[in-house]
């Protein structure tokens, strides 16, 4: 756990597996199998923030392009899954205290399509609009990703 200084502001923005650290991961998966994460944040920011956090399964590949000379990802599949909105102050950190988490959630999931999947979370500091979890938004992907102030993402394998 990063603790600030005075002059320093962000939001630690974190994801544990099972076992209650940043390991141990759902990697492969069944169709339908329950799941779960525990999502985290604390605000560092020095004022009160409004979260929200977007999860979406992403089917995506990573190729060379020959003309810019840059790796480059095609989205086949976007596909929104959940959204977490919580407000939170600034926290300050006690030093002589055994570290606490600030916020945290259980996320509990199963998806229902077979295919290597990114399960993405994305951080914003701004309300997010609403999303139909029946359309593919694979077209929005790229800005959608981009425009979060941070994203985390673990990779899925799902079969039947």
């Amino acid at each position: 756990t990063l603790l600030p200084t005075k002059q320093e502001s962000f939001t630690e923005f974190y994801v544990l597996g099972a076992s209650g650290k940043t390991s141990n991961y759902p990697k492969n998966l069944t169709v339908g199998q329950n799941s779960n994460l525990t999502i985290g944040l604390i605000n560092y920011e020095h004022k009160t923030i409004d979260y929200t956090i977007e999860i979406w399964l992403v089917n995506q590949s990573l190729s060379y392009n020959n003309i810019t000379k840059t790796m480059e990802y095609t989205y086949h599949e976007m596909w929104f899954l959940d959204k977490l909105s919580v407000r939170l102050d600034h926290f300050t950190p006690d030093i002589d205290v055994i570290w606490q988490p600030q916020w945290e959630y259980l996320y509990h999931f199963n998806i229902n399509k077979t295919g290597r999947y990114t399960l993405m979370f994305l951080l914003f500091t701004s309300p997010a609009p609403e999303y139909n979890r029946q359309q593919n938004y694979k077209d929005n992907a790229a800005t959608e990703i981009q425009s979060a102030y941070q994203s985390i993402y673990i990779w899925l394998n799902i079969k039947k």
